[in-house]
């Protein structure tokens, strides 16, 4: 099943080339993505981050340039940035099982609060798919459905949900 998104935004520009592209080169996109990236929900974000980036700077193609190319190349940087990205984070060590959960019940009575309050801040657009799939493990598909928008849309939503707290640390 195609995600909307993207085609619905398209529409909005009135293009039928923006719809053609997302339908044609979504899939092989994806595939290239995955082979960069070892995640595919990951893989997921960053096709969906590069079709926004491409559909942000449509009026700008060169009318030579193939679009498919130019939105290859858009999704391999996006992987190789996420890449880089997961490098700059230190991997953090395991704890064995007893003191996991010990440091496990300190860090929630000293970081829930810090937690509630940044998931306050966030648009309830995107702090309710977040809390859904994170605290009720529920499926993208159970979340798209209480939420009533597409299964993408939910995936972008919660992307977009733990940036917004990353980038707000």
């Amino acid at each position: 099943m195609l995600d909307p998104g993207p085609a619905r935004a398209a529409a909005a520009h009135r293009d039928p080339r923006i719809a053609r592209l997302y339908r044609d080169e979504r899939a092989p996109t994806l595939a290239r993505v995955r082979r960069i990236v070892d995640d595919p929900d990951d893989a997921e974000d960053v096709v969906h981050d590069a079709f926004l980036r491409v559909l942000a700077q449509w009026s700008g193609l060169d009318a030579r340039r193939s679009p498919a190319a130019w939105l290859h190349t858009v999704a391999r940087n996006c992987a190789i940035d996420l890449l880089r990205e997961r490098t700059r984070r230190p991997a953090r060590k395991p704890l064995p099982d007893e003191l996991e959960a010990e440091a496990s019940s300190r860090d929630e009575e000293r970081v829930l609060p810090d937690v509630v309050q940044a998931l306050a801040r966030l648009p309830q657009r995107l702090a309710l798919p977040l809390l859904l799939h994170a605290m009720d493990d529920k499926s993208l598909d159970e979340i798209s459905a209480l939420t009533r928008t597409s299964r993408g849309n939910v995936r972008v939503r919660i992307h977009r949900a733990r940036q917004l707290l990353r980038d707000r640390r």
